[in-house]
């Protein structure tokens, strides 16, 4: 292999790497999401409660692979 095909394949695994991240995160907050929908509250105020925080404190995927 070339110097310039083993540093393409590089960037590509990187970028592999970089994806399965998302992916994994992604899949984390489906089922978090899921599970706060899921549970029984009381009221509909307490799962918007649940969810701002959510969205507050757990930045999603792919705002942190940007950002990196």
């Amino acid at each position: 292999m070339e110097v310039s095909q083993l540093k393409e394949l590089k960037e590509l695994r990187e970028e592999n790497a970089k994806l399965k991240r998302m992916y994994a995160d992604q899949a984390l907050m489906l089922e978090m999401a899921k599970d706060v929908i899921s549970k029984k509250v009381v009221k509909p105020s307490a799962k918007r409660m649940i969810v701002t925080y959510l969205v507050k404190n757990i930045k999603p995927a792919w705002s942190r692979a940007y950002l990196s």
